[in-house]
């Protein structure tokens, strides 16, 4: 549940996305956008420049995930998973508080967010490996490893998740985060019991 919740969450990006242009973010850098107060179908409005920026984030996020890898390679060998996955969950927190506040006008906080995002669910997949060694003797570490990874891999539904709870009006965008946020902490607080 926590790899699902907690990892690979930056490559749904494209379920993120729609949520953010239905907020209007980054409308502005689009023709007669931000500015003429028609909220109409904003989805419908997007434009080139819009789309780059918002691509901009998905890339930074996804670039950071396997970059960090190697950094927290070397975490975990010199100070165990531990360490590791409470400075992973910390750096998602920071993440999905900074996508929870970011405004593309006042505040444009998203590229550092998903670079978070990005970095921190690596970590955070990276610090699930140790419980393979668990069944290593078993014969079950394969299957272990590959159940991790299919976690991970099934992680891109969460942000898909927070697009469908905004569209059907249930919480904003910056309620889903703050939630996440809270999902994380509860993680890192219950590291002891792992």
């Amino acid at each position: 549940m926590e790899c699902l919740v907690g990892t690979g969450v930056v490559f749904g990006f494209s379920g993120l996305q729609v949520a953010l242009i239905r907020d209007g973010v980054y409308e502005e850098l689009c023709p007669g956008g931000g500015g003429d107060g028609d909220q109409g179908r904003r989805e419908d409005r997007h434009c080139d420049g819009q789309k780059v920026r918002l691509a901009a984030i998905y890339s930074a996020g996804a670039t950071s995930f396997q970059v960090s890898m190697m950094g927290w390679g070397y975490l975990m060998d010199l100070y165990g998973s531990a360490l590791v996955r409470v400075s992973s969950l910390v750096l998602s927190i920071v993440g999905c508080v900074l996508m929870a506040i970011g405004e593309s006008r006042t505040f444009d906080s998203f590229i550092p967010a998903a670079i978070l995002l990005g970095s921190g669910g690596a970590g955070f997949f990276f610090s699930h490996f140790v419980l393979a060694d668990h069944f290593r003797h078993g014969g079950n570490f394969g299957l272990i490893h590959a159940i991790l990874n299919s976690a991970m891999d099934s992680a891109t539904i969460t942000f898909f998740g927070v697009e469908l709870v905004q569209e059907r009006g249930w919480a904003s965008v910056r309620a889903s985060f703050l939630s996440l946020a809270a999902v994380y902490a509860l993680f890192a607080l219950i590291t002891p019991l792992w």
